[in-house]
C-alpha cells in the first residue's frame, strides 16, 4: 500500500511509526516516493484517512519484520547488527 505525500506530513508520520514499532532511530529509515507502476491503486489523500490506512499497513509490515528477526534480536544488540546477522545467515526478510 502506498500513500501520496502532498505536504500533509505522511512521510514523517510513517517514519515515526516505523521508529516506534521497530525501536530504531529515525535516521535509519528511508521513505521511497510512491510510484503508480509499483502500487497502482493508492488510497485517496483526504483528511487523516491516508495516515490511518498507510499507518496500519506500516505497523503490520514492521510486526512481520520483527517476527522474522526475533531470533537475532536481543535488548542490547544494535539494529544494524541484527540486520547484518540476518543477511549473513540468508534470512528472507521481504515483507509482502
Amino acid at each position: 500500500m502506498g500513500g501520496v505525500e502532498v505536504g500533509q506530513g505522511l512521510s514523517t508520520k510513517m517514519i515515526q511509526v516505523v521508529s516506534q514499532v521497530l525501536d530504531i532511530p529515525v535516521d535509519y529509515i528511508k521513505i521511497a516516493e510512491t510510484r503508480t507502476d509499483v502500487v497502482p491503486n493508492t488510497p485517496p489523500t483526504a483528511a487523516s484517512m491516508t495516515s490511518d490506512l498507510v499507518g496500519m499497513a506500516v505497523v503490520d509490515a514492521c510486526q512481520q519484520l520483527c517476527e522474522k528477526l526475533k531470533n537475532y534480536r536481543t535488548p542490547n544488540k544494535p539494529w544494524k547488527t541484527v540486520v547484518g546477522y540476518s543477511y549473513l545467515l540468508y534470512t528472507f526478510i521481504n515483507i509482502f
